[in-house]
């Protein structure tokens, strides 16, 4: 069975949607990073990075979230959740990387987590505004890109697991048009 660690309000959202969208079995185990239940000398063991999501199967311990996607949607390829084509899938991969590494790395990484970017207390503030500037232009660039249609495609993929974040910026307006949509899809029964 498939084991899988998450943190609620993290970006181990996006896979633990889509473990109940494939309907395999899996058993969910809570990690709240707010309690630091990612630094304890067991998930340590589990993943070195102390980081969640993190997927356990068939003896093997995957992590990273673009990773983790596309482990789940594999498992069920006749849902076409890596897109329905060999370019639909390159641009599923170029989403993950693109949310993974500028949206949620750069920009949320820069606002949230200042003092990994800079040493100097005085600098959070700048690096907290380049974060907000980064995610500010990141979802104009998802508006723009997506408007009403499927992040990548014709049909629901791994990225429309993606849920915005609800922001304090009043110059964002979530990209809700291909994101979001997750929850308006029934649940899958699991197998």
């Amino acid at each position: 069975m498939l084991k899988f660690w998450y943190s609620p309000g993290a970006c181990s959202l996006a896979p633990h949607i889509l473990l109940y969208e494939i309907g395999e079995p899996f058993e969910a185990i809570e990690t709240p990073v707010s309690s630091g239940a990612h630094l304890t000398s067991e998930f340590t063991r589990l993943n070195p990075k102390n980081r969640v999501p993190v997927l356990a199967t068939e003896g093997h311990v995957i992590t990273e979230l673009p990773a983790i996607s596309a482990a789940i949607a594999l498992r069920a390829p006749d849902l076409g959740l890596m897109g329905g084509s060999p370019m639909e899938n390159v641009r599923v991969l170029e989403w993950l990387n693109w949310l993974s590494g500028t949206v949620r790395g750069q920009g949320f990484g820069c606002l949230w987590r200042p003092e990994c970017f800079a040493t100097a207390e005085s600098a959070f503030e700048s690096v907290k505004g380049q974060g907000q500037a980064t995610i500010v232009e990141s979802y104009q660039a998802i508006e723009q890109r997506i408007g009403d249609a499927h992040a990548s495609g014709t049909s629901f993929t791994v990225v429309g697991c993606l849920p915005p974040r609800v922001l304090p910026l009043p110059s964002v307006r979530c990209a809700r048009s291909g994101f979001g949509r997750t929850t308006l899809r029934p649940i899958r029964p699991a197998s």
